[in-house]
């Protein structure tokens, strides 16, 4: 009889790294959703605290580029898994950072996002602790900066720190993040494309027990169309917006287009945001909990008579 495989537990853990190119002005720490952001010195009082003997040391670098630290928490098996966990929750981070930055039509050098040597991933827990080269590279920005506190972006902080988050929010989360990834890339194609997928992420949507279902491009043009349009005229002009994008990314992907426009990439960008901002912080969208009310409400706009 072949025994079973025993299960490892999971167990609590804070993964931190160095923030280099960011600052906080005033204060020594502040919270964005599930990211704690510390300046060095207050981190490494507390962790001596917190850790005692687990942090004898101060491993993180000396760099005077490196002025302050993040942490999150995770659950993991153990400490090497705990680091993957943080870095993926690290690159969400600057992704929420870059779409967020976006919104005031910065320019934001993504060259300078990622700055190699600097820094380690640790995982740490009252029951052990590991270090693991990497290194998280982020903006020259004032993390303090209202903008990070307004309205639309408290909800993308919060919904970050959700545990059990429910699909349209995960949703919009996705947008989010595929924004943050296109704003962060040097070529003008894949940031096109990454745009494109966010409009996806946001409203695909496969009806149950539908044989013919409308095209991908109808789906999202129709979508957008009744989410911003006021009225018929907006609403056929953003039609013909969405549906022009889309088209595009059809041509990059499989027609052999090898370019595209500036122009075209802030079109895109500007409707996401136009977009975000509405289901974020308006009626009747910041009520929806599944894809499946949108696309009804959507319905009953279309057969609304104005």
């Amino acid at each position: 009889m072949v025994e079973p495989i025993p299960s490892v537990k999971q167990i609590d853990f804070e993964v931190i790294d160095v923030i280099i190119g960011a600052f906080l002005e005033t204060q020594d720490e502040i919270q964005l959703g599930p990211f704690r952001i510390e300046r060095l010195p207050r981190l490494i009082k507390r962790l001596t605290t917190e850790y005692e003997d687990l942090w004898r040391d101060n491993i993180l670098p000396a760099s005077d580029e490196a002025q302050l630290a993040i942490s999150v928490k995770v659950r993991a098996r153990d400490p090497s898994e705990a680091v993957e966990l943080g870095k993926l929750e690290f690159t969400k981070f600057e992704n929420f950072l870059a779409y967020i930055i976006d919104q005031d039509h910065s320019q934001v050098d993504v060259g300078h996002s990622k700055v190699p040597g600097h820094g380690v991933t640790q995982a740490i827990s009252h029951e052990s602790l590991q270090i693991a080269f990497g290194g998280q590279g982020y903006l020259d920005v004032n993390l303090e900066d209202p903008l990070f506190a307004s309205t639309q972006n408290l909800w993308i902080w919060n919904a970050a720190a959700d545990s059990n988050p429910n699909e349209w929010t995960r949703r919009i989360m996705r947008t989010i993040d595929w924004m943050g990834r296109s704003q962060r890339d040097v070529d003008p194609v894949r940031k096109f494309v990454q745009l494109v997928f966010a409009i996806e992420s946001l409203l695909t949507y496969q009806e149950e027990n539908i044989l013919v279902s409308p095209s991908i491009a109808a789906t999202l043009s129709e979508g957008f169309a009744f989410l911003l349009g006021e009225d018929r005229d907006q609403r056929l002009s953003i039609y013909r917006d969405i549906n022009d994008i889309y088209k595009k990314r059809s041509a990059l992907v499989h027609g052999g287009k090898k370019t595209i426009s500036t122009e075209d990439i802030s079109n895109a960008s500007e409707l996401l945001h136009k977009v975000l901002l509405r289901i974020t912080t308006k009626q009747p969208f910041v009520d929806f909990t599944a894809i499946k009310g949108v696309v009804e409400w959507i319905k009953t706009q279309k057969f609304t008579t104005f």
